[in-house]
């Protein structure tokens, strides 16, 4: 075996704390995704709410008695999940879901 030479396993730690970082749960991905309250993302779960596609999709009335919410929120909720779904799916945008107005 001489003249082989050894290869040494460059493994940084950032790389390892990454495999012990535990999945996004439901109520989390809604609050980062959607920027509400965790209340109301805890609201959602419990209502058996389980995806972004069932906020943006779901039936209009369904999800204002699930959330306990006005006609409007329940729309801006609605709108926002869209936004971000079609945004996923055609690639990032600079635009605010907010105010569909570009960010400059």
């Amino acid at each position: 075996m001489a003249g082989r030479s050894t290869r040494s396993l460059d493994i940084s730690l950032e790389h390892g704390a990454n495999l012990d970082k535990q999945p996004e749960s439901t109520t989390e991905m809604l609050q980062r995704t959607l920027h509400i309250s965790s209340a109301l993302a805890i609201k959602l779960v419990a209502g058996g709410v389980s995806s972004l596609d069932e906020v943006a999709y779901l039936p209009f009335g369904e999800l204002r008695e699930i959330g306990d919410l006005w006609e409007e929120e329940a729309t801006a909720l609605r709108n926002l999940a869209r936004h971000y779904l079609m945004n996923e799916t055609l690639g990032d945008s600079d635009e605010n879901p907010a105010t569909g107005m570009t960010d400059v």
